[in-house]
C-alpha cells in the first residue's frame, strides 16, 4: 500500500509560513555570522540542517500521513448518505469566497465529521455522474476524496442533475452493509446534492419521484448568488463564450426547487451573506435509523505519531544546543 497525505490548503499554507520562518533564521545566521567568530557555512550548516529536519517531519505529521488499517469501534447508526457534489466549470466561480467549491469541500468535511458512524460516500458529476468514493465508514478515506475535488475530475459539457440522483438511487439500492444486523427496513437512506442549481438535461420531476417513491431523503444545497461572478481558467484569465463575451454564472434555484417538490427533500442556501449548513448538519443526525451496533471496522490508520515524536525530540534538542556546538 502506498502512502498517502491528507493535502489541504492549510497545510501548505503552514508549510509556508515556516519556509519564511527558516529563510529568516538563514539570514539572521549570515548577520551573526562575525559575531560568533565563525565563518558562514559552519554556522548555519550543522544548525540549520537541523532545523529543517524537524521542520519537515513537524509538516508530515501535520498532513496526517496515512497507512494501512486499524480497527476502531464505531457506533453505526444505521444511516446511508450519498454527497452529490456539482464539478460543472461554474463551481469555479468566486461569488462565495473562496469559490463555490472550495465552500463545499469545507461544507463536506464538517458534514462527515458530524455524521461520523454513518456510511457516506461522494458522488461526482457534470454532465455524467461517478463514484468519487463509495460507502464507507472510513471517514479518513472520505477526507482524502473530499480533498481530491476539482472541476477537472469530470467532463464540463453541461451539467445533469437527473444523473446523480439515478447513480445514487442505484447504488444505494443495491449496497448491503455486513456489519449492521440484517434489518434493511430499519436503515435511513438519504441523498444531499451541493449544486449552484445549473441544469440542461431535464428529467427532474422523474428523478424527484424517484427519490420519494424509493423512501430516500433529499437535501438540496445550493451554492452561489443571483449576482454571480465570472470564472476563473487560471493565469489570470476568465472563461469567455464563443463569440468572446465574458461568462457570467449566477445562482439558479429553478431546477433544485423542482427536484425538491417531487421528493419531498428540504432546501439549503450558501452564500457570503447566507449560510445554512449548520441546519443541514442537525437534519441529517436526526435521521434515526432502527439498526443501530458497535461493531469494530477497519479504518484507515494515521500514522502521524510517527514524524510528530521524532520532530518534538529534535525541536527540544534544537532549543538546548547552541551553535557552536556545531563548530567544526
Amino acid at each position: 500500500m502506498e502512502w498517502q497525505y491528507n493535502w489541504t490548503a492549510y497545510s501548505w499554507t503552514l508549510g509556508l509560513l515556516i519556509a519564511l520562518f527558516y529563510a529568516c533564521y538563514v539570514y539572521r545566521a549570515w548577520r551573526a555570522r562575525r559575531v560568533l567568530g565563525m565563518r558562514f557555512s559552519y554556522a548555519v550548516l550543522g544548525k540549520a540542517l537541523w532545523r529543517m529536519g524537524w521542520m519537515i517531519l513537524l509538516l508530515v505529521a501535520l498532513w496526517g500521513p496515512l497507512y494501512g488499517y486499524q480497527a476502531e469501534s464505531v457506533r453505526l447508526e444505521g444511516r446511508d448518505i450519498y454527497f452529490c457534489v456539482d464539478l460543472s466549470a461554474s463551481m469555479d466561480a468566486t461569488d462565495v469566497s473562496p469559490t463555490r467549491l472550495e465552500r463545499v469541500k469545507w461544507a463536506l468535511r464538517r458534514q462527515v465529521a458530524a455524521l461520523e458512524g454513518s456510511r457516506m460516500g461522494v458522488i461526482i458529476f457534470s454532465s455524467e455522474a461517478f463514484i468519487q468514493c463509495p460507502l464507507t465508514y472510513d471517514v479518513h478515506a472520505l477526507y482524502l476524496f473530499i480533498d481530491a475535488l476539482h472541476t477537472g475530475l469530470v467532463p464540463s459539457s453541461g451539467t445533469y442533475l437527473q444523473a446523480p440522483i439515478a447513480l445514487a438511487l442505484r447504488k444505494l439500492a443495491l449496497s448491503k452493509d455486513a456489519a449492521m444486523p440484517l434489518d434493511a427496513e430499519g436503515r435511513i437512506r438519504a441523498v444531499v446534492l451541493f449544486s449552484d442549481g445549473e441544469d440542461f438535461g431535464g428529467g427532474l420531476t422523474s428523478a424527484g419521484r424517484a427519490l420519494s417513491r424509493q423512501n430516500v431523503h433529499f437535501y438540496a444545497v445550493g451554492i452561489g448568488t443571483e449576482t454571480g461572478s465570472r470564472i476563473p481558467i487560471g493565469s489570470g484569465r476568465v472563461k469567455r463564450d464563443r463569440s468572446g463575451q465574458v461568462v457570467i454564472t449566477r445562482y439558479e434555484e429553478d431546477a433544485l426547487r423542482t427536484l425538491l417538490q417531487h421528493a419531498n427533500g428540504e432546501y439549503y442556501r450558501v452564500s457570503n451573506e447566507r449560510n445554512e449548513l449548520d441546519a443541514l448538519t442537525e437534519s441529517l443526525r436526526a435521521l434515526r435509523g432502527r439498526a443501530h451496533s458497535v461493531r469494530k471496522v477497519d479504518v484507515s490508520a494515521n500514522r502521524y505519531l510517527y514524524f510528530l515524536l521524532p520532530a518534538l525530540l529534535m525541536m527540544g534538542l534544537d532549543f538546548l544546543v547552541r551553535p557552536k556546538t556545531f563548530r567544526l
